[in-house]
């Protein structure tokens, strides 16, 4: 894909630099051009094209987008990726459907000639691309203000997984008694089970997909961000809380991160690797840093859940001090957060 100097970033293919490569559709006549297949499973399509041999590589990347890379905003100065974004179904009531795979290239018509790598060279090559639908939006670089907002699964989708559980806590010092009208029998005899209460939790996963491996690389901001640096004494995020609503959608101090796990992945261009990040969090609804208090003298004035903090002042989510409570809190959204580079 080009590479502009100027700003550093890719660049898409100019109409003269695609028109050079002779791009054409190929098995319009016999119906094979386009074939969509459509289900509960899933939902994709395949086209057939045809070009110059020796354009087959750019046509690759022309269809499927280039490797993203990672660069300094000259503007700015902050380190962006940039992306350059794949085709997509010819509807634009499939707009989400994009090509992800060259599923078959083959050579049509054989020049006479061997390339210099001692491979066959041909007049054209018949290019067969797959588009599938996928659970992710798609952005410009200049479209977007975070990341989170293009190549994000969230919870729910493909590999992202969401799991709700009760547990049971016991209320020390309470007990259930029996009662009947009247009186009499089982009154005011124990039930001999815990008193206690339900608290609801939820783990679920997003994934930051086709990212460049320097992203997440040992000596990497956001490593370092996620993992902390002991020597320094600077805490890592993984075990925080998050200090806004946005962009996960849980309110403050609700949401702990658990951890990231990346994933090496061929990139559908063929020249080389990225990443899939998985990012694994925990909410609970009311909150990691609040505890719950039962009263066993029977009233319930004082039930609830209280904040826990060492020096027992109350502090507002967003202000909470490191060492403070049980959970440090961090800023996820927005520069120098999860989804940032710097």
């Amino acid at each position: 894909m080009p590479f502009d100097p100027d700003t550093g970033k890719l660049r898409p293919y100019s109409p003269e630099e695609i028109a050079s490569w002779n791009l054409r559709t190929r098995g319009v006549r016999d119906g094979d051009h386009l074939v969509e297949e459509l289900g509960p499973d899933g939902s994709s399509a395949t086209r057939w094209w045809s070009c110059n041999y020796t354009d087959r590589f750019d046509v690759w990347k022309y269809m499927v987008g280039d490797m993203p890379i990672v660069y300094t905003d000259s503007g700015d100065g902050l380190t962006k990726i940039s992306r350059i974004m794949p085709q997509r179904h010819p509807h634009p009531a499939y707009s989400g459907w994009i090509a992800t795979k060259i599923v078959d290239t083959r050579g049509w018509r054989y020049t006479g000639e061997i390339d210099d790598y001692g491979a066959p060279l041909f007049d054209r090559a018949e290019i067969k691309v797959q588009y599938e639908m996928v659970d992710f939006d798609l952005a410009d670089d200049d479209a977007i203000t975070y990341e989170y907002e293009r190549y994000m699964t969230k919870e729910g989708g493909s590999g992202a997984d969401t799991q709700v559980a009760t547990q049971y806590l016991g209320r020390p010092g309470g007990i259930m008694r029996y009662a009947k009208d009247g009186g009499g029998g089982p009154t005011n005899k124990p039930v001999p089970f815990g008193l206690g209460f339900p608290e609801n939790e939820e783990r679920f996963s997003w994934i930051w997909r086709r990212l460049p491996l320097d992203v997440y690389k040992d000596t990497s901001l956001l490593r370092e961000r996620v993992f902390g640096i002991p020597a320094t004494g600077t805490k890592g995020w993984i075990g925080s809380l998050n200090e806004s609503f946005t962009p996960i959608g849980r309110q403050p101090g609700t949401c702990m991160l658990l951890g990231m796990t990346p994933f090496r992945k061929p990139d559908p261009t063929g020249e080389g690797f990225t990443l899939d990040l998985k990012m694994d969090y925990l909410f609970k609804p009311q909150g990691f840093t609040n505890i719950y208090f039962f009263d066993a003298d029977g009233t319930g004035a004082n039930d609830g859940y209280y904040q826990v903090t060492k020096n027992a002042t109350f502090y507002p989510i967003t202000t909470l001090p490191d060492d403070t409570s049980l959970h440090h809190v961090r800023e996820w959204n927005g520069e120098g957060g999860l989804w940032d580079l710097n």
